[in-house]
């Protein structure tokens, strides 16, 4: 009983892959459903849903949102982990994979790890000089854990985000600080 947002998927091609680009459209797509939601967001926040493999996206989300899972700032230091999520979010994740191309994908509760999606397009799974690694060295723990990076694993995210206002002025004062 929500309205739920959805990114879908993008690809950068090989020639202009680790230049940011697929963060960046990412995080484009999300700006656009907040902009066009501004009005909804001072009242209510907004659930927005994604699927990503790119562990920079997903710390990016998580630096803007109220809530995020799975939050890969939340993780355990020493083994990467997150709780499993919860009900709602659950939920949630499988009635997203339930309405997608590829219903019988398998969805872990812990991390909401999605496996299965590039079996008819392996050459999109990151490979070794391909993985878009954070600077954050406990983000890149969390990111090798539940997805395998450096092991060339089919998985990725699928995340569940809920972003308002407070988190808004909170991301605009953080970035204006940082510009200093």
């Amino acid at each position: 009983n929500k309205t739920v947002h959805y990114i879908e998927f993008t690809v950068i091609r090989k020639d202009f892959q680790k230049l940011g680009l697929g963060t960046r459209l990412s995080f484009l797509a999300l700006r656009k459903i907040i902009l066009r939601n501004i009005f909804c967001i001072i009242f209510k926040p907004i659930e927005i849903m994604f699927i990503t493999p790119n562990i920079r996206v997903l710390a990016k989300t998580a630096a803007l949102a109220d809530f995020i899972y799975p939050n890969p700032y939340n993780a355990d230091e020493a083994t990467g982990r997150v709780t499993p999520a919860d009900d709602d979010t659950w939920t949630m994740a499988q009635e997203l994979i339930k309405l997608s191309d590829n219903p019988s994908r398998r969805l872990d509760r812990e991390g909401l790890v999605l496996h299965g999606s590039y079996a008819s397009m392996p050459w999109l799974i990151y490979n070794g000089e391909q993985i878009p690694w954070h600077r954050d060295v406990a983000v890149n723990s969390f990111a090798k854990y539940y997805l395998g990076y450096g092991r060339k694993e089919d998985k990725e995210f699928v995340v569940r985000a809920r972003i308002g206002m407070g988190s808004l002025i909170r991301y605009y004062f953080r970035d204006l600080k940082s510009a200093k």
